[in-house]
């Protein structure tokens, strides 16, 4: 990044040799042309001094078009940056008396009908809770009904941690929708195709912690 300092070294020099009235000073193209014999040593090195700090500033333009550009585009993996949204990733949730180690397993303990079985789902990944959800049975009589408040619930609980909250604040105004290609068109967008309904809560968290701020 281009510091104030720098800014204001180029800004100077321009200011001297323009009160300078024996030295013709012409600018083309962005590159100082210094004519006057006297000053031709001192100037030019100066001169090229300030080209480069000028081919800097142009560089760090077009570095901060770029990280502009890259920060206005949704987000539509929860992979590197943005692991951290995802069920899968690692954080405590105290759910229903319990704790899990990550959302996707509150999220599956909660298909049980009983809450001795929900214990089950303690103390494992996301992967084995979503593997050892797909197997209870019977589940919950009303699971479809309840199953996106549920979640809305677990993942409120998760961004009451002040590090995660603020990883989500970090994504200022971006987008947020869950793109999957395992057809949840449900909780997310499967081929052009689904609510997404957990994009949705995320972004009203993120709502709701901003007007908090």
């Amino acid at each position: 990044m281009l510091s104030l300092e720098t800014v204001f070294k180029i800004e100077e020099f321009f200011k001297e040799l323009k009160l300078n009235k024996d030295l013709t000073v012409t600018v083309v193209n962005g590159v100082v042309d210094i004519e006057e014999e006297d000053y031709i040593t001192l100037a030019k090195t100066r001169a090229s001094e300030i080209n480069e700090l000028q081919k800097d500033l142009q560089s760090y333009e077009k570095y901060t078009e770029k990280l502009e550009e890259q920060t206005s585009q949704p987000i539509t993996e929860f992979r590197r940056e943005f692991w951290f949204l995802s069920n899968f990733s690692e954080c405590k949730i105290e759910f229903n008396g319990m704790i899990f180690d990550n959302v996707e397993a509150a999220f599956q303990a909660c298909k049980c009908p009983k809450l001795e079985q929900m214990k089950q789902f303690q103390g494992l990944s996301g992967k084995e809770a979503r593997a050892l959800g797909r197997k209870i049975s019977p589940i919950r009589a009303n699971w479809e009904e309840i199953k996106g408040e549920t979640m809305q619930k677990i993942l409120i609980k998760k961004f009451k941690d002040p590090k995660l909250a603020q990883k989500l604040l970090d994504t200022g105004d971006r987008h947020i929708s869950h793109v999957n290609k395992w057809g949840d068109t449900y909780f997310g967008v499967c081929n052009g195709k689904g609510s997404d309904y957990l994009g949705k809560i995320l972004l009203g968290i993120r709502k709701q912690l901003k007007e908090k701020k």
